[in-house]
């Protein structure tokens, strides 16, 4: 923006920054959501595929690894959001 003085000094201001603060927010939640939705997508997947046996020999081999082993054992898990997605990847996967 720009204004004219009495004295026709041309004065300029610097553009205001509305709507940053929106495009930041989402660029955030993108961040943050995206890995997330991914690895929930990936566990739904590993579910819908395996049965339950072969899920139980992977989470046995994974305990056999050590410390890193059981925390990705205990990530895992089925929790309600999982076992919500893989009968329906299931269905679309045939």
């Amino acid at each position: 923006m720009q204004y004219v003085l009495d004295d026709g000094l041309v004065v300029l201001l610097p553009r205001s920054r509305q709507g940053s603060g929106l495009a930041f927010a989402l660029a955030f939640a993108l961040v943050v959501l995206l890995p997330i939705l991914a690895a929930l997508g990936a566990k739904s997947f590993l579910f819908a595929r395996l049965d339950v046996h072969a899920m139980a020999e992977l989470l046995g081999r994974l305990e056999a690894m050590g410390a890193p082993g059981r925390a990705l054992g205990w990530l895992m898990q089925p929790e309600p959001v999982t076992a919500t997605l893989a009968p329906m990847l299931a269905g679309l996967l045939g």
